[in-house]
């Protein structure tokens, strides 16, 4: 058995077609199907169900597959190492609620001099904690409330990573300027338990009407979706539309979007710290100590 088997079972999985599996993989039709069917033949097993409007994976093949992509991400994770090999990196990870753009830029700015390969990017909390585990990233920054903060910890724990923070902020409400709560200089739940309102969780704005509760995370019935790890592309639908965004923003990035207003939120456990995630009991490189004391200052 060999990768290119693999990655072409893996494939079909995923697009559910072999054609579409073979313009991936940018081959044939026909060499998708030797391999695919090499890989059945050699552990005996029939992968997937053939449909009128394509395949699906047999409950044997769902194992399969499960196995086949955490064999695939290992190789990643090889091929990772060995670009980086030689290099110094430094990869900074961040929840999607997080506006870390302009600081990393600066930070990376005043270092041209250096060969160094840096990274950011905005991903879920099990995402950040699964990368920073396996030493794909070096740091990872979130603004958690004061509630969750015990919760996420003993998530952290399992992946022997540790939250320490960094500054104590409240969360905002963000609205267009135009919005019917735009002239309040507080906002308090009970006013936005009738307003439409847009909030991320994971990687999802969800449009719903609040639960007549303290709790500003629970949701009753979401109305719609829009999928964006992107703190600007949710400030984009706010500035536009009649929704609002409940979040932090100590870096006065967010409210600097044209149209974009932002008021102080208030709720019974507002509180929210602001900081890093990193994997626990080992030593930071010069590089993430550097960039934490760059950032402590513009904090």
């Amino acid at each position: 058995m060999n990768i290119r088997q693999i990655q072409s079972f893996i494939a079909v999985a995923d697009t559910k077609s072999f054609s579409e599996a073979a313009q991936m993989m940018y081959t044939s039709v026909s060499q998708i199907s030797k391999l695919v069917k090499s890989m059945e033949e050699e552990l005996g097993q029939v992968f997937f169900i053939r449909k009128k409007n394509g395949v699906i994976l047999t409950v044997e093949g769902m194992k399969i597959y499960n196995v086949a992509s955490k064999i695939l991400k290992d190789v990643d994770d090889l091929e990772f190492i060995k670009e980086r090999r030689g290099k110094e990196s430094f990869t900074v990870l961040g929840l999607p609620d997080t506006c870390l753009d302009n600081i990393f830029v600066s930070f990376l700015n005043d270092r041209k001099a250096q060969e160094c390969f840096y990274n950011i990017s905005y991903k879920t909390i099990d995402s950040v904690s699964q990368e920073l585990h396996v030493r794909k990233a070096d740091l990872g920054f979130a603004y958690i409330e004061k509630i969750r903060i015990t919760a996420i910890n003993m998530r952290l724990k399992d992946y022997a990573l540790s939250f320490t923070p960094i500054a104590k902020t409240k969360p905002y409400v963000f609205m267009c300027k135009d919005h019917i709560l735009s002239k309040h200089e507080k906002i308090s739940l009970n006013q936005l338990e009738s307003v439409e309102q847009v909030k991320i969780n994971g990687s999802d704005f969800l449009n719903s009407e609040i639960k007549k509760s303290n709790d500003m995370n629970a949701y009753l019935k979401p109305a719609i979706k829009v999928i964006t790890h992107s703190l600007s592309t949710a400030m984009n639908i706010v500035a536009n539309t009649d929704l609002i965004y409940i979040g932090c923003d100590i870096f006065d990035q967010a409210v600097k979007t044209e149209g974009i207003i932002r008021i102080p939120f208030e709720c019974k456990d507002e509180e929210t710290e602001f900081g890093y995630i990193k994997r626990h009991n080992i030593e930071l490189s010069e590089t993430a100590k550097d960039f934490l004391m760059y950032l402590e200052e513009r904090l």
